[in-house]
């Protein structure tokens, strides 16, 4: 089998993405040994040097990375150069290599709401990195009649120059609205500026953000303003230009629509914390802290099928060696994933190896991989009584066993976050901030 490549989406908070879903159904369509994951981090560095660890070979950068990474890239493409804002980073021989798709998702979002701007009053709410692509894209539309408004009026008004638009002070805002014909909102939360109530019906909205979506992202619901698209069209607009950059292929109008539909299928609702990881990542450590940070309960199921079964998991391997003990896993842990008292689980290093546990573990977890380098891991667990420590005798079986997990964490893990020396309280806090975004 060839070595499974992986992707990632880098920011802060990064588990509400959906990005994931994108990547990773247009992998399996076309059956590419491929996986794209979240990275959670507590800062660019920190993401940077797990991404290096892991060997990501292509990323996505969110919000608050997109113009602080430029530094750490080796090239620009002209795109991201013009915007100075990064949302794709693919890895080359010459280092890392930047690029913007975002101007597509601004471009696909307004052929979705059936808006051509030109001769169009245009508002844009931000000033930021997504702000900036919009006004870029709008540059390629002609359209003549746009303001930028921004928190920060100094920041608005250097923008709005920089594209040869006007600047809109934010408290004029509600006053003027309704002379807008279209507003493309880059800020996290629109309704925080634009009250539903303040819309005229003439007005048509698109969104960039959609963790705290203006209008209703589902498909099944209606819409709050019907007269608007929200940021999964953006997500899915942008994500095809960055899927060719990855993979080299051409996206089809067929797979438009599978994609589409990845993005805008309603999430399961998750109600528990797992945390899955090789021996010595720290799961039932950090475990332990967080479900008593989150008034949880704990569970760690090596302990669980110890209970059960009235051996201890040396003994059970040294009885029925490591496959009767996956049996066992295989039996006795999804129940405990799917059990509806919220808790936080740590799962034995290989539970992951048994394809009953991952599928529970999609439809009802939260699910985080404590990824720790392979000498750190081993130095924790020196001198511990570890099954698969005393049946892999050499230095290269557990070098090997290592690199297969990484597959297997990948395809079940919701997040990836680093469990460094010294940073316990740091993890702990990180892990806990992201839950809690997803909720």
């Amino acid at each position: 089998m060839s070595k499974q490549r992986l992707l990632a989406i880098i920011g802060r908070p990064v588990l509400p993405s959906r990005s994931p879903q994108l990547y990773n159904t247009a992998f399996k369509l076309w059956k590419l040994e491929a996986r794209y994951v979240r990275l959670a981090s507590s800062g660019l560095a920190d993401a940077l040097r797990t991404i290096d660890e892991l060997d990501i070979s292509g990323f996505n950068v969110t919000s608050p990375f997109k113009e602080e990474i430029i530094p750490y890239l080796t090239e620009l493409d002209s795109c991201a150069a013009a915007i100075g804002a990064v949302n794709t980073v693919i890895r080359t021989k010459k280092g890392l290599k930047g690029y913007n798709t975002d101007p597509a998702g601004v471009l696909g979002a307004l052929r979705e709401l059936k808006v051509n701007p030109k001769g169009k009053r245009v508002l844009i709410l931000g000033a930021g990195g997504a702000g900036r692509s919009a006004l870029f894209a709008l540059k390629k539309t002609l359209a003549s009649a746009v303001w930028v408004t921004n928190r920060n009026a100094e920041k608005g008004r250097e923008v709005a120059k920089k594209y040869g638009y006007r600047f809109l002070p934010r408290g004029r805002l509600k006053a003027q609205l309704a002379l807008f014909d279209l507003v493309i909102s880059c800020i996290p939360e629109t309704a925080r500026v634009i009250p539903v109530k303040n819309l005229p019906p003439h007005l048509k909205l698109i969104e960039a953000a959609y963790a705290h979506p203006f209008v209703f992202q589902e498909p099944h619901h209606q819409p709050s303003f019907p007269s608007a698209t929200g940021g999964l069209e953006w997500l899915l607009w942008q994500g095809i230009p960055a899927l060719e950059l990855y993979t080299g292929r051409k996206v089809d109008p067929a797979l438009v629509t599978k994609l589409r539909e990845a993005v805008c299928s309603p999430q399961p609702a998750k109600s528990n914390l797992v945390l899955i990881g090789f021996m010595g990542c720290g799961k039932s450590t950090l475990g332990r802290l967080i479900a008593e940070e989150l008034a949880s309960d704990f569970v760690d199921t090596d302990e669980e099928i110890e209970k059960q079964t009235g051996l201890t998991v040396l003994e059970i391997f040294s009885r029925r060696r490591e496959q009767g003990f996956r049996k066992l896993e295989a039996s006795l842990i999804p129940p405990l994933l799917q059990r509806s008292r919220r808790s936080v689980i740590s799962l034995g290093g290989g539970a992951v190896k048994e394809e009953k546990i991952r599928r529970a573990l999609a439809s009802s977890c939260h699910t985080v991989w404590l990824w720790t380098p392979l000498k750190e891991a081993l130095e924790r667990v020196d001198g511990c009584q570890r099954p698969l420590l005393k049946t892999s005798s050499s230095p290269g079986e557990i070098e090997k066993l290592f690199q297969e997990r990484i597959s297997l964490y990948a395809r079940a893990a919701d997040l990836i976050v680093a469990n460094r020396r010294l940073e316990l309280d740091q993890t702990i806090r990180l892990i806990i901030d992201e839950i809690r975004s997803a909720l």
